[in-house]
């Protein structure tokens, strides 16, 4: 499930698709559906996935598709590089490259959606971090700046067929 900044639903009852009243397990005893389809013919696990949707997509009366929207994310940019100051040289945790750091950083969910736009791919050790100006003074030792804004992010579409 994307996060929920991510996904744009197209529905009538918006209650059908998420727990808007924290109903909890009242609400997945209601809404929820479990669905499994075993087929004799043997098939690579993409096919087989894509039935799976379009069976959902049948059953519900719903299509679902990825799309571009404009929404509040945390860019990462270039900046020029800083040396890293002297309370942050603890250990962290190490990634590969920029676009691993979005993608953790994201799914943290700390900040809104990551967009990478740097794409370095230099390894970045960050230690852990509460605020912003924390995570942005350990990012400038690799000329990379955190800063709120809104992009175009790939956001997924769930829509009611009429």
């Amino acid at each position: 499930m994307p996060r929920p900044e991510r996904l744009v639903l197209k529905v009538k009852n918006l209650d059908q698709y998420q727990d808007v009243e924290a109903k909890g397990g009242v609400w997945s005893r209601e809404h929820a559906l479990s669905y499994e389809r075993l087929d004799k013919i043997s098939r690579p696990d993409s096919v087989q996935a894509r039935m799976v949707l379009n069976d959902l997509h049948s059953f519900l009366g719903m299509r679902s598709y990825k799309a571009m929207k404009k929404i509040p994310c945390l860019i990462l940019q270039s900046c020029p590089v800083q040396p890293t100051p002297k309370d942050t040289l603890a250990k962290g945790m190490v990634y590969e490259n920029s676009a691993v750091l979005a993608v953790m950083t994201d799914l943290g969910g700390k900040f809104p959606p990551v967009l990478d736009r740097v794409n370095s791919k230099e390894k970045i050790e960050i230690a852990p971090y509460e605020t912003l100006a924390e995570f942005n003074a350990q990012l400038a030792a690799y000329g990379i700046e955190a800063v709120l804004g809104e992009e175009e992010m790939e956001v997924l579409v769930i829509e009611e067929i009429e």
